[in-house]
């Protein structure tokens, strides 16, 4: 028997295609609430960040997943010096535990006010390509090893976004047609 796991989503894992990208699977939850946390935007970057927030609270979603989904997700946010931490999550009004991927402590400044509609409108089509094929990295390294290529990976992903939105011309004017 596969074990579950319940894990609460408060960032980028909020978006659908991401998170199929990432965790294998659909995303499929129910809405949930973190009290004293608060979601931000790392400062200058394309990430949010939850921290500990005496009047705050962070809202997402709660997902049950299997071994396997857990392993995609673990990858993806370990390697980016996230720890998996229990918390208490108020779902339909009940506690209930679910593991929280957190930051490492004061590795990035706070930002504004996380946005997931933002994110997606300014950062998710790159995310998107550059988790494709970072995930296919899952078999090969470890998640360090996988984390420390991810600017190369995105710098990938920029290129080919750029590619089919403006794709080169034919410099020789098509192929040439070919003889009865």
């Amino acid at each position: 028997m596969t074990a579950t796991h319940r894990i609460f989503l408060y960032g980028t894992l909020l978006d659908p295609v991401l998170f199929e990208i990432v965790g294998g699977l659909p995303l499929s939850g129910r809405s949930g609430v973190l009290a004293g946390h608060a979601v931000h935007w790392a400062l200058d970057e394309s990430f949010p960040l939850i921290r500990a927030s005496e009047a705050g609270h962070a809202t997402g979603l709660v997902v049950e997943v299997d071994d396997a989904a857990r392993g995609r997700l673990d990858f993806y946010e370990l390697g980016f010096g996230y720890t998996l931490e229990t918390r208490e999550v108020a779902v339909d009004g009940a506690a209930q535990e679910a593991l929280v991927y957190f930051p490492e402590s004061d590795r990035w400044p706070l930002g504004p006010r996380w946005s997931l509609g933002d994110w997606q409108a300014a950062f998710g089509p790159l995310t998107r390509v550059a988790a494709a094929e970072y995930m296919g990295l899952s078999a090969r390294m470890a998640p360090e090893a996988a984390a420390a290529c991810f600017g190369q990976i995105r710098a990938r992903a920029a290129s080919r976004l750029r590619a089919e939105a403006a794709p080169s011309p034919d410099p020789f004017g098509g192929l040439p047609e070919r003889a009865p």
